[in-house]
């Protein structure tokens, strides 16, 4: 059980104790939510866009919450104010990060940064899955990477983990340097990099600028995995003072050859160490490139062949990316619902491209977000390249519907295998006419499209009404 010490928490966010408390006391936990506090925590009152921590001060203590830290400027009614020790900061988010690293620094184990445009989550959990051989490895719960998510993570650390693997977000210029000097890393990986977040760069050049910016954190003892078949490889490399291991599906020193794709991928991976098969629960090629990522940045640890493979293949995609469904016999989904950007989708619509010899093909796709002055070329760019690649349909739905389509239409592709629909109903009509048995149908869009709302229908239908009298 992770255990902080009152003196832990002063010491780490720096505050004052406005109130009486036990020295020697012991909390078993921090946490952010007042819904999931549990006995004996501390709660961190956070002050959101939407919601303000220190309007539920009291429900956490009514949770079991044995300390509070709060910000200077207190709930005005007096009320609001539980019955429990407080400790007072300036600002309980720069708090909260203060004592990530303070509790960082009591933990001096290998801790790996992922960074990237596209698969940092997958490559997360694939590297936690290579490290949890050597024993327990912390890793972010979800994708909780940005300026709140990474410090509260941490905060996870305990005696007994003996690694950490955790992916880092940017949505702006700065918050890279920022989350790795929480995080200190010893070594990095960098995914694949472009088309992402753009709304907050302006261009791609300054996005990866700024993913680059983890190797300035990283010591000279450390080391890096960087994409051998990335355009960007050399500027990356140029840019770490570290060991530099490469990875690719094409160059790299952890490579792959006789990839197989299917409900099981499956590849021989190649490694300084030798050669393996390994085989991975998700479609497409660039599961096998994720995959090479997290042996890649792994390597240097010394962990055996035998145990990178036997990770790898134990590895599950999370819900939204890339898992195959099937809602009936001969019909399959592939549920990569999660995020999007033209990059990302553009990979996907390769994969799916792959099986036009197993079957009809179609791409249900809808709004990438985030794209800022790129969201028109963006959503053209992914509906050209579904007619490039001769997929068979598409059912583009919602506020960038016509933008795919118009991509789709210049592609040549036929208008009658094009279907542009404003929501959901209407995709689910449009889709329902082409579930024949062999169908493979991709469902991709950015977070707040909800496309997975359209794949839903078909996993769990409505009931059908009970003929009969009155």
């Amino acid at each position: 059980m992770i255990r902080f010490s009152l003196k832990d928490v002063l010491a780490g966010t720096g505050g004052t104790l406005i109130t009486s408390a036990a020295g020697h006391q012991l909390f078993t936990g921090i946490s952010i939510d007042s819904r999931t506090v549990t006995s004996g925590q501390v709660f961190l009152a956070i002050r959101g866009e939407v919601h303000d921590g220190h309007d539920f001060l009291r429900d956490a203590w009514k949770a079991g919450a044995a300390l509070a830290v709060v910000d200077g400027d207190l709930p005005p009614v007096a009320s609001k104010i539980p019955p429990i020790p407080l400790i007072v900061v300036k600002n309980t988010i720069r708090a909260l990060q203060s004592l990530a690293s303070f509790w960082r620094e009591r933990h001096p184990i290998p801790a790996l940064a992922v960074v990237g445009s596209v698969g940092k989550t997958t490559i997360k959990e694939m590297t936690a899955c290579i490290l949890s051989t050597m024993g327990p490895c912390l890793k972010n719960a979800g994708n909780l990477n940005n300026h709140i998510g990474l410090p509260f993570s941490l905060l996870g650390l305990a005696d007994y983990h003996r690694c950490a693997v955790l992916e880092l977000g940017s949505n702006a210029p700065g918050e890279i340097a920022m989350l790795t000097s929480i995080l200190q890393p010893e070594a990095a990986v960098i995914t694949r990099l472009g088309w992402a977040h753009l709304e907050g760069f302006g261009d791609p050049m300054s996005l990866v600028r700024e993913k680059a910016a983890v190797l300035d954190a990283l010591p000279s003892s450390g080391w890096c995995a960087l994409n051998g078949d990335s355009q960007w490889y050399e500027e990356l490399r140029d840019r770490a003072n570290c060991r530099v291991v490469t990875y690719g599906l094409d160059t790299g020193e952890v490579t792959a050859s006789e990839i197989s794709l299917g409900i099981m991928t499956s590849f021989l991976m190649e490694t300084p160490l030798g050669r393996a098969r390994v085989h991975i629960r998700g479609f497409g090629r660039h599961f096998v490139e994720n995959a090479l990522a997290a042996a890649a940045v792994t390597l240097p640890l010394g962990i055996s062949l035998e145990d990178m493979t036997s990770g790898l293949d134990s590895w599950q995609p999370q819900n939204g990316r890339g898992g195959i469904l099937n809602p009936r016999p001969g019909i399959n989904f592939i549920d990569d619902s999660y995020n999007a950007n033209p990059l990302s989708v553009g990979t996907s619509l390769e994969n799916l491209a792959a099986l036009r010899s197993e079957g009809v093909t179609v791409a249900v796709l809808g709004e990438m977000k985030e794209l800022g002055e790129y969201f028109e070329q963006g959503h053209v760019l992914v509906g050209r390249r579904v007619g490039e690649l001769e997929v068979d349909y598409l059912v583009a739905v919602g506020p960038a519907a016509e933008l795919i389509c118009k991509g789709a239409t210049e592609s040549g592709m036929p208008r009658k295998n094009i279907f542009k629909c404003s929501g959901d109903a209407a995709a689910v009509d449009a889709l329902a006419g082409l579930l024949t048995p062999g169908v493979w149908v991709l469902f991709k869009a950015s977070r707040a499209a909800r496309i997975e709302r359209v794949m839903e229908k078909f996993l769990n239908p409505a009931p059908v009404p009970a003929e009969g009298g009155d």
